[in-house]
């Protein structure tokens, strides 16, 4: 059993209360606060580009004069902001996206805000597939974050899923230009221009993605993306491993 086995709601009452869930939560937030991160991983048909979760790269990066602890308190509640970020971490990290969002509303309702609210309420919503309202939150993210990585990357998912595959390309382009080093960028283009019919371009940036980073041939497999180029000649040559094609000959 995982760990978010252990904080499901039991109907017989046996199971932790609130309370010891929000214990267990703000644990797991505490430790991944101090892990080394966490690496690259597909989810779904795209891949997220996220050496840290928005908690941990917000925390490493915020200014030495803008601490997590802040005098002010929620209304209803004697948790630190700290501790309530904490466990918004460690239910994000259980697969527990609603919890996380209770806590972050909580912030929110005691007067608290932040671009690491906001940006890990935006993964909440995202995981809960609230695609429009996690958007939203990107959105307000990229009028003071312009060219952020995470949230240009995030306002893609999003735009793909409700149908907006334009502006799920446009956002991915935006990602490019301000970081043209990120392999998974590429990639990401790469799927959306498919799903789109331009198979020129699509060829074109899978290419120079797989150039940047020969692993991400280990996600095409299962990429859904790709499937209507499964059959294509110019598509399997692309994607062929030259290591298997240097074995066989």
């Amino acid at each position: 059993m995982g760990l978010s086995g252990l904080i499901q709601p039991d109907p017989d009452a046996t199971g932790p209360t609130v309370a010891e869930s929000d214990r267990l939560a703000s644990s797991v937030g505490a430790i991944a606060s101090r892990s080394a991160g966490i690496p690259v991983v597909p989810e779904g048909s795209d891949t997220v580009a996220c050496n840290r979760s928005p908690l941990q790269a917000a925390i490493a990066c915020r200014p030495a004069n803008s601490p997590l602890i802040t005098a002010d308190m929620s209304t209803h509640t004697k948790m630190p902001h700290h501790r309530r970020l904490e466990s918004v971490e460690g239910y994000l990290l259980l697969g527990m996206p609603s919890h996380a969002l209770r806590e972050l509303d909580a912030l929110r309702k005691g007067g608290f805000d932040s671009p690491v609210v906001t940006r890990t309420r935006a993964e909440a919503l995202r995981d809960l597939r609230r695609y429009a309202e996690a958007l939203a939150e990107y959105e307000r993210l990229d009028c003071s974050e312009l060219g952020d990585l995470t949230t240009l990357m995030g306002m893609g998912w999003c735009l793909k899923r409700l149908g907006r595959l334009d502006e799920a390309i446009e956002a991915l382009q935006r990602a490019y230009r301000a970081h043209p080093d990120e392999p998974v960028v590429l990639y990401n283009l790469a799927c959306y221009l498919c799903l789109a019919g331009d198979k020129t371009q699509c060829l074109s940036w899978l290419g120079r993605a797989l150039r940047m980073e020969p692993n991400l041939r280990q996600l095409i497999v299962r990429e859904s993306d790709f499937d209507n180029l499964r059959e294509d000649p110019d598509f399997q040559f692309m994607v062929a491993d030259p290591r298997t094609a240097d074995e066989a000959s």
